[in-house]
């Protein structure tokens, strides 16, 4: 039978989260003298010397206990949401010109961009002659995007900046299923964004050079300036940098998609993998101090110091963390002479992390670094023990292998609910980069050290370093065009996902106890799985709708029914990336049809001079793509159902209401701003029901059958 006592943060931790989630979803909080008050009324119960009443009360004890520590959750993730605070720069009284902000790490290329994150201090007043009349305190943090063209003149970590102009609010999605990157920067605690240029800063106080944050960004600069000059090519070095202290400003889309489509995303992010590397060279580089009086609390302290500035130099990611937390646990118990349990010292360093900050929990990496480890641990030395080879070498490779699958099996539904794709070969692809990345790392780290004492020298393990990583590029691209390497396209939704784990878990506990009631648990669970796919297939098949997508200067339009869509527009980079999570989630067979198709005949589209006409399951849609002749005179009235405008083909509502009489104005994307909004103006003032894509974001219109 299971033995909680001696495990206490497998029950805590998991109720520490669930207040988490609970104060993040219904933004209740209760006032710090009540939470006070019930922890007191515990300690006086836990206390009371009365043992009798202690064993009868036992259990209501511990309730309240696990109660509390629930609040607990909920307290703390109030606490650290700064939109709540009544000092948020977004809630300031009066406007501003300028605020003060501080840097809280170094500007990251991102794209065509250098996005930095500030914490506002201050907001400032200022007269005509824009001299400082007066300032204001306020907290939050800010997004702060700096063009590519401006790179000779970036902030600087722990900088104070003055800053010209008002931080926007975060723009939620613009169409259905899409990225949520409001609800990303949330989960940061950052809900304000703005764009600006070298002139619109100025340092209003420079960054204490002392401090040890400073002094770690400073050295990661300086390895990411020694692996670029050491490793000659540029794809290279930027798998050595990501690698070996975390930084991804180099990795091109190709070589990530490919180290993504092999499931070998992974060593790229910093993780508990790296840092046990880290770990087994320092224990055995330390390992003479042990036989010295205190030497193993001297080693010990040493190895905790070195991990965790190595944690700073990665740039302190969650799985890094994460891994930190456990290997520090790991190492005071060993001086202290005890064994730990590997579960407890996962929920422990899960508890002290959400401590501090309670928004980790919707991290991806979080997620998935805890769930890997946990799959790891407890089901690796099973799968393992499915063969036995009598030779050393493939007792290595299966033991390798069964990591890779227990790694594999414990997160696959997650990844399949945020990655939607699931690589086929990811066995093979860790036996070539789980023992690639131990050299890697280790040549990476020597190659900074000497370059630091010497740039000439650097050179010589930069140029084998670089050799290594380019046989591991060319493994990974050669397993990524084996035959079906990638299982892509695989909508998996949220209550899905829970059913797979809750299947999964009624599976190991049938395993291991060997009791009927799991199989009729495993039963219900593909019972509840089977009814959940019947709905949303039944769903699927009954719409049939327009949706008229939010793409910058273009326009896209489904015709839906069922799950045969017809995509109307221009499909470049830009617009997959806004139309395909809706036509995955939807679960749509798509026939893409170009705008410079003059008939497109699966929808009956016809063009008549400067506009299109198309019905759709009786309902009259007309496209307005070019502008209207001023001679142009329509003689009679026609009755349509939605009437859309595109490309600023109409500069007046008046000459196209002539024409026309409609229940629905449509203003697509790729209409301009400006006349985007004169066309909503107007329509207002004319009472016309209108419906503005850029500004509303994307419109789904069903239609009845």
């Amino acid at each position: 039978m299971w033995q909680w006592a001696p495990y206490p943060f497998l029950r805590i931790t998991p109720v520490f989260m669930a207040g988490i989630l609970a104060g993040y979803y219904t933004g209740l909080s209760l006032p710090w003298w009540v939470y006070t008050g019930l922890f007191l009324v515990y300690l006086l119960i836990v206390v009371v010397p009365a043992r009798r009443f202690i064993v009868y009360t036992s259990l209501p004890t511990g309730m309240l206990g696990l109660s509390l520590i629930g609040l607990l959750g909920v307290q703390l993730i109030a606490e650290k949401q700064d939109k709540h605070h009544a000092l948020h720069i977004s809630k300031a009284a009066q406007p501003f010109a300028y605020y003060l902000a501080k840097v809280q790490e170094p500007p990251q290329q991102r794209g065509e961009v250098f996005r930095t994150i500030v914490t506002a201090q201050a907001i400032i007043q200022t007269d005509s002659t824009h001299h400082i009349t007066d300032t204001q305190p306020v907290v939050g943090q800010v997004m702060l995007y700096q063009p590519l063209e401006d790179s000779l003149r970036l902030p600087a970590y722990g900088d104070i900046l003055m800053i010209r102009g008002v931080p926007d609010s975060i723009a939620p999605p613009g169409n259905p299923h899409m990225f949520d990157y409001r609800q990303y920067m949330a989960s940061k605690n950052i809900y304000l964004q703005q764009r600006i240029t070298a002139k619109d800063w100025t340092v209003y106080q420079h960054q204490n050079s002392l401090s040890p944050a400073a002094f770690a960004y400073a050295l990661r600069e300086k390895s990411t300036e020694i692996l670029l000059k050491s490793i000659p090519d540029v794809r290279e070095a930027a798998i050595a940098l990501a690698l070996t202290i975390g930084v991804k400003d180099y990795l091109d889309d190709e070589i990530s998609q490919s180290y993504a489509a092999t499931g070998a995303m992974h060593v790229l992010a910093v993780s508990g993998l790296h840092v046990g590397i880290i770990y087994l060279v320092l224990s055995f580089l330390l390992k003479p101090l042990v036989r010295f009086r205190y030497g193993n609390w001297f080693k010990a302290g040493l190895c905790i110091v070195l991990l965790w500035f190595y944690a700073l130099l990665a740039g302190w990611s969650p799985s890094v963390l994460r891994a930190a937390l456990m290997f520090t646990t790991i190492i005071i118990a060993q001086a202290w002479g005890r064994q730990s349990n590997i579960f407890n010292t996962l929920a422990v360093s899960a508890f002290i992390l959400l401590c501090i900050n309670p928004l980790l929990i919707f991290s991806v990496g979080f997620q998935l670094s805890y769930l890997a480890v946990a799959g790891i641990v407890y089901l690796q030395p099973k799968i393992a023990g499915w063969l036995d080879f009598t030779h050393w070498l493939p007792n290595k490779i299966w033991g390798l292998t069964a990591v890779s699958i227990a790694a594999q099996l414990a997160t696959f539904p997650i990844a399949l609910y945020y990655f939607h794709q699931f690589p086929v070969y990811f066995w093979l692809s860790n036996l070539l980069v789980i023992p690639a990345a131990f050299v890697i790392l280790a040549l990476g780290l020597l190659t900074i050290a000497t370059g630091c004492v010497a740039m000439a020298w650097a050179t010589y393990p930069g140029w084998l370093l670089g050799c290594i990583i380019g046989g591991v590029n060319k493994g990974i691209s050669a397993i990524q065009h084996l035959p079906m390497s990638t299982w892509q396209n695989i909508a998996l939704d949220f209550t899905q996902m829970a059913l797979i784990y809750a299947w999964m878990i009624c599976l190991l506990l049938w395993l291991h106890h060997r009791r009927l009631r799991y199989l009729f648990r495993i039963f219900y669970c593909t019972l509840l799985f089977a009814v959940v796919n019947f709905v949303q297939f039944y769903q699927q098949n009954q719409q049939t709708s327009l949706t008229f997508y939010q793409v910058d200067r273009q326009s896209n339009v489904d015709f839906t029914h069922g799950t045969q869509n017809y995509h109307w527009g221009v499909m470049n980079e830009k617009a997959t990336y806004n139309v395909s999570p809706n036509h995955l989630q939807a679960g749509l067979h798509t026939q893409f049809i170009p705008t410079t198709q003059q008939e497109a005949m699966p929808l009956a589209m016809q063009k008549i001079a400067n506009m299109r006409i198309n019905i759709w399951h009786g309902k009259k849609i007309v496209f307005v793509e070019e502008p209207f002749k001023k001679a142009a005179v329509f003689t009679t009235k026609t009755n349509i159902d939605v009437l859309v405008i595109s490309n600023n083909a109409v500069k007046d509502l008046k000459t196209i209401c002539i024409g026309f009489s409609f229940d629905l104005l449509v203003i697509d994307s790729s209409n301009h701003r400006y006349r985007t909004q004169k066309l909503v103006r107007q329509a207002q003032e004319m009472g016309l029901s209108s419906y503005s894509v850029p500004q509303q974001g994307a419109l789904i219109l069903p239609i009845d059958q």
